[in-house]
């Protein structure tokens, strides 16, 4: 919290906000293409004479350091955004980097590492998804928290999408040079981007003081104990339980949200990670597997911005974990 209060920039104080999350949705935009080893999943199971099941490890090893963003979030709340997100751009930069090196032949690789090159750069995707979203969801009040999240998402899950049409209009049947525009455009976009994500301090989100002279309220009236302005929500105080990270583990509700997720997410990397294979053992042509992607990240996207407005406007009506149940249901 000292970090946030005492952050300085160069950015206008009251346009911070608007900044971070402009800023947020491009790197939302570049953070996502952990969704797209299915464009490329082919190529490699060729390229290294792998088996499916040699494939799918190398997959599993990739999709499971995209979830892993407990270490960039504790890294966020140790040194701030703008540390963090750099780092992270380094860590996509690195592992599609590597995997440009391995593909080349410059070095051996197995499909364990090929997975751990994944593991890499997924982990700066989903290290640059935490940088973004827990800024904007401070910087915002509750009643538009919905929104910013679902549109931030959206942009993620859209990734894919706008990343596979590069490759198709660019660089098809050249994985070798995509894989290093990957790496060079996603870790520059991210180092820079990051150093303009900002919390907005404490004392510019609370209401400005009344004056004793233009307020019609007596003098003597403490305005402290005025009830918050409807814009400023998120300043009044509560207790909330002290948990560090250990002890978070140790609550049902943790677990809880943990098994939904991993059931809901899981189904869907299962998909997203073979669809290049559903396509070649049914005999599809080349690109069928590139149109599915997008197909299947614009979808996404759009599910996205529907569950995030719509989780605002009846948030006063269900219980925002009932929609977590609901997308789970209309998965299944």
């Amino acid at each position: 919290k000292k970090d946030r209060q005492a952050m300085v920039t160069v950015i206008p104080p009251h346009a911070t906000k608007w900044v971070t999350l402009f800023v947020g949705f491009i790197l939302c935009l570049i953070a996502g293409t952990s969704y797209m080893f299915s464009v490329f999943a082919v190529f490699l199971k060729t390229r290294f004479n792998w088996t499916q099941t040699e494939l799918q490890y190398a997959a599993t090893i990739g999709s499971v350091a995209t979830y892993l963003s407990i270490l960039p979030g504790i890294m966020l709340d140790k040194v701030g955004p703008q540390i963090t997100g750099v780092t992270m751009g380094g860590f996509m930069f690195l592992g599609y980097f590597l995997l440009w090196l391995a593909v080349r032949g410059e070095f051996f690789a197995s499909n364990i590492g090929i997975g751990c090159f994944l593991a890499i750069s997924n982990l700066g995707s989903g290290g640059i998804y935490s940088v973004v979203i827990s800024p904007n969801i401070w910087n915002f009040p509750s009643h538009h928290k919905g929104k910013v999240v679902g549109m931030l998402a959206a942009a993620f899950g859209l990734s894919s999408a706008f990343f596979t049409q590069i490759y198709t209009l660019f660089f098809f049947g050249n994985l070798l040079h995509f894989f290093l525009f990957l790496s060079i455009s996603l870790g520059s976009i991210a180092c820079i981007g990051a150093l303009f994500i900002r919390f907005v301090p404490v004392d510019l989100k609370l209401p400005p003081p009344l004056s004793p002279i233009a307020s019609p309220l007596p003098a003597r009236f403490d305005p402290d104990v005025l009830p918050p302005h409807p814009d400023h929500v998120d300043v009044v105080h509560f207790e909330r339980p002290q948990l560090n990270y250990l002890r978070i583990l140790l609550t049902p509700s943790f677990w809880t949200f943990f098994f939904a997720y991993l059931c809901g997410t899981g189904a869907g990397i299962a998909i997203i990670n073979n669809i290049g294979t559903i396509v070649a053992s049914l005999k599809g042509i080349d690109k069928l597997s590139d149109y599915l992607v997008i197909s299947f990240s614009v979808a996404n996207c759009i599910g996205r911005i529907i569950y995030g407005f719509t989780s605002d406007r009846l948030s006063h009506k269900i219980d925002r974990p009932l929609f977590l149940s609901m997308a789970i249901f209309f998965m299944g």
